[in-house]
């Protein structure tokens, strides 16, 4: 973990699993190679398991919005996933409930989504294989 520089955008990993939320926090170095800043990871009650994939696509990147808000606040974040939410709700023609609550608490920070086949190298699985095992949880 290195720690924060406001001077350079973030990049936000997100994974969402049967029973948990993921995400990294990240900026890149002088070398332009990825170095954590934070890590977050939360175990899911019995009905957050039955969220759809999408719904828990949201879930895990207002969870991280929650936490990381002081860090997302002030700077550009990527936000790399598996599928890219906006495309989702843009193709509602009618915002109801939840979703409007969504796009309300993201609308404060810049971010720019990016799905995980757009990214070269391994950084996804080199994610996923570091912190899947881990037990650590926000609740």
């Amino acid at each position: 973990m290195v720690p924060y520089d406001s001077d350079k955008c973030l990049l936000l990993y997100v994974l969402e699993t049967l029973s948990a939320l993921r995400a990294m926090i990240a900026q890149k170095d002088d070398k332009n190679k990825e170095r954590a800043i934070y890590y977050i990871n939360k175990t899911l009650l019995d009905y957050e398991t039955r969220y759809t994939p999408i719904k828990n696509m949201y879930f895990v990147i207002i969870f991280s919005s929650k936490y990381l808000r002081h860090y997302m606040l002030g700077n550009t974040t990527y936000v790399i996933a598996q599928v890219d939410p906006l495309k989702y709700l843009m193709s509602k023609s009618y915002l109801s409930g939840r979703a409007v609550e969504w796009v309300m608490l993201l609308q404060e920070f810049d971010l720019v989504f990016i799905t995980h086949k757009s990214i070269k190298g391994h950084v996804i699985e080199n994610f996923i294989a570091n912190h899947l095992g881990k037990e650590t949880s926000i609740t």
